[in-house]
């Protein structure tokens, strides 16, 4: 090392060598393609028409966006297969975000474990709230780790299965010990926030967080609060919404309750018709959102085993 004239960290400064070109390279460094010996010869690495080209072959894709090429076609084959075979979309049990919809054929059609024959709605913004779920408990967990490093007690349980009836079983994503709250994750487009924001959630979201606050009941925890935290799927997190109420165990209660009953009804149409496809006897709830149900199939005139009309 020596010091540069004017420079008072010569004396310390490392002396950094100039790369020397690699004088033995036989392929261009743009396409892959080997180089004529005249080029070789003189230390050019790279054809001079690709030089001419490669602001062009940078800036141009191959194929446009969107279009039907075969690996994009591929690839969300693959999505969409994966999927449909995820642990939570073969799920066949009731859980406490399937009670609280006004569709009493939905409900049924779910404790009879009807096959779903609805492949149609696009299943993206489920996948990308699952994502955020993975992420999200990975998250907590960490911060637990925090708290166990300074000797103090975690704060936050994660993914915990909870049972609010021995029909009504599923995993809660959250539980705050020091508050005793219950919360969920949601993510939302841009039609639900807004939705939100005028009218706040629906009763199918309250009746599924007050049953998650029954299920953390039932196994000795106080539960003194229900939030639901909606996250925003595009945007930015200054977007995002969190709702929380008492808790309020008659609330699930009330639900768990029509459960039964529709059960009850349903066993009962079926013991009076035996051998008979009873569906389109089931009153069914028509709405916006028939076209996101599991069982619904677009075609058909009237409800049976092989799928829901929507009517």
């Amino acid at each position: 090392m020596t010091e540069a004239v004017g420079d008072p960290m010569g004396a310390i400064r490392p002396v950094v060598p100039t790369p020397q070109p690699h004088r033995s390279a036989t392929l261009c460094r743009l396409c892959g393609n080997r180089l004529h010996d005249d080029l070789i010869s003189l230390d050019i690495d790279v054809h001079p028409n690709c030089e001419d080209n490669v602001a062009l072959t940078i800036a141009q894709p191959v194929t446009e966006p969107g279009t039907d090429h075969p690996m994009r076609t591929e690839l969300i084959r693959i999505i969409k297969f994966r999927d449909s075979n995820s642990s939570r979309s073969l799920q066949a049990a009731l859980g406490p975000s399937q009670i609280g919809g006004t569709c009493d054929r939905r409900l049924a059609m779910q404790m009879a474990g009807v096959r779903r024959v609805n492949r149609q709605s696009d299943p993206w913004p489920a996948i990308v709230g699952t994502a955020v779920h993975d992420w999200l408990e990975r998250a907590l967990q960490r911060e637990n780790q925090e708290w166990v490093k300074r000797n103090l007690q975690p704060p936050w349980l994660t993914e915990r299965r909870v049972a609010a009836d021995p029909l009504i079983v599923g995993t809660s994503d959250v539980y705050h010990i020091p508050s005793q709250t219950v919360v969920d994750w949601k993510t939302m487009g841009d039609t639900t926030k807004s939705h939100l924001k005028k009218e706040g959630p629906g009763d199918p979201y309250k009746i599924q967080i007050q049953t998650y606050g029954l299920g953390y009941l039932r196994a000795g925890f106080q539960v003194r609060k229900v939030g639901l935290m909606f996250l925003p799927r595009a945007g930015y997190l200054k977007d995002a919404l969190y709702y929380e109420w008492d808790f309020n165990p008659a609330i699930a209660q009330a639900a768990i309750e029509r459960v039964y009953r529709v059960a009850s009804n349903v066993h009962a149409m079926i013991q009076a018709n035996p051998g008979v496809d009873i569906w389109s006897q089931v009153p069914c709830d028509k709405t916006a959102l028939c076209g996101w149900c599991p069982f619904f199939l677009r075609g058909v005139e009237t409800a049976s085993a092989s799928g829901c009309s929507g009517s």
